[in-house]
């Protein structure tokens, strides 16, 4: 008897003949639940938007509107982990949006470096 196969939101559940489920995931690369505050932009845009989840291929933004499929975009991230224990860092990500709708953004990573955030700097006592 042939396996059959049942297609989900994000895997696939494999029925056997001995009527066993197993799950496949899809995904080239794991992703890791990162929410973290983050801005996204393209040419003559900028807005807010929150990280869901990120992996080695792929980013998935919560944005308030729905972006273009295909369109270069450019994601700073504010990443949630000092470096040393005293360094903010800044993930920015260079890709293009594979998938956008109101469960997320996804985009996927061409191309991403870290970079060292500014201090935010304290006012002066008088």
């Amino acid at each position: 008897m042939a396996s059959v196969h049942v297609p989900t939101a994000n895997n696939l559940i494999s029925l056997s003949p001995t009527l066993s489920f197993v799950r496949c995931d899809r995904r080239q690369h794991h992703r890791f639940p990162i929410i973290a505050q983050a801005e996204y932009t393209f040419p003559g845009h900028r807005a807010q938007a929150t990280t869901l989840d990120i992996g080695r291929g792929g980013v998935l933004l919560r944005t308030d509107t729905i972006l273009r499929v295909g369109q270069q975009i450019e994601v700073l991230i504010d990443w949630p982990v000092l470096l040393d224990a005293r360094c903010r860092l800044r993930l920015v990500v260079f890709g293009k949006v594979l998938r956008s709708d109101w469960a997320g953004t996804a985009v996927g990573i061409t191309r991403y470096e870290f970079r060292v955030r500014g201090q935010n700097r304290m006012p002066l006592l008088a």
